[in-house]
């Protein structure tokens, strides 16, 4: 679309560019490894996105039904007395139909005279797999992967052409890594299972948002902050299958996981950048079992629970 703001044909403006590669490696027949890689580029200008701010007379469709106010006691709710109660969850609903605009304006030249884009995103996610087969029939899988991002955006939260505009910019990079591994028997075994564990971690690092307000004494300055928050999974899980006659097949597997997660308060520095204060963390556990019946009606027919 054209953009009302410069005049140019830049709205929705998109450029990715990927590269990657894959190398499958096997010496020999029992072992094989597939190794992965991909990079990821995205360059974006502003989105034809509109302000209903001309329109909000007809968002009274749905509306709460007010049944009262809130008297605010006690004397530590003074914030809140006084505000209007409602007997459903109602938020309101725009009545009729929404008319698309013929055009739109992004102030896309102010955020790219700080240096920055709509969208600037550099992606890079790897894996290796590994699998060996044993003579015996016996089979060990392990699965490894990271990833890692590094994200910024510039928002116009104006969309009307002006001089000065209302801007945010703001960047976060982050990265995870995650293991897994797995023992498989022999399939054609009477009794056969799989077992294995699983490892996961997805940490926020370095982030950071600009000053875009026209006319402050820091306009354009960055202030950068660390991140702890983060998100770890550990699991462990198994599968026993059982074929207790020729037709009735009996199978028990079950996974134990564990869940920690932590969140920090970031602390931005002007100029820097700012240490996260403000650690907790909360730890959640869980198993989830699961046990199923087959049965052979036919070749072609089985009923199972």
């Amino acid at each position: 679309f054209v953009n009302r703001d410069n005049g140019r044909r830049d709205i929705n403006d998109q450029s990715t560019r990927n590269v990657g590669a894959k190398l499958r490696f096997t010496p020999g027949e029992r072992f094989e490894a597939i190794a992965q890689v991909l990079y990821a580029e995205d360059r974006d200008k502003g989105y034809s996105s509109f302000n209903m701010r001309n329109t909000s007379q007809q968002l009274n469709c749905f509306l709460p039904n007010i049944v009262g106010t809130y008297p605010g006691r006690p004397p530590s709710l003074l914030l809140f007395r006084n505000a209007p109660v409602s007997s459903n969850r109602s938020r309101g609903y725009y009545c009729g139909e929404i008319d698309s605009p013929d055009s739109y304006a992004y102030n896309i030249d102010e955020i790219e005279a700080l240096g920055y884009d709509g969208v600037n995103r550099e992606t890079l996610r790897t894996s290796l797999a590994l699998d060996y087969s044993f003579a015996n029939d016996w089979s060990v899988t392990s699965i490894s992967a990271y990833n890692r991002q590094d994200n910024q955006n510039g928002f116009d939260n104006s969309y009307f052409p002006t001089a000065t505009p209302s801007l945010t910019i703001e960047g976060l990079e982050n990265h995870d890594f995650s293991q897994e591994l797995r023992v498989l028997t022999p399939r054609d075994a009477p009794v056969r299972g799989l077992f294995g564990a699983y490892y996961f971690e997805a940490n926020d690092d370095r982030g950071y948002s600009v000053n875009t307000t026209f006319g402050n004494a820091n306009f354009g300055r960055v202030s950068g902050y660390n991140s702890l928050d983060k998100v770890e999974n550990t699991a462990a899980f198994g599968l026993v299958e059982w074929d207790a006659t020729d037709r009735l097949t009996l199978s028990a597997e079950g996974r134990w996981q564990q869940d920690d997660i932590t969140g920090s308060r970031e602390v931005s520095v002007l100029g820097g950048i700012g240490q996260p204060s403000s650690v907790r963390s909360l730890e959640f556990k869980s198993f989830l079992p699961r046990f199923t019946a087959r049965y052979a009606l036919t070749p072609d027919w089985n009923v199972y629970g």
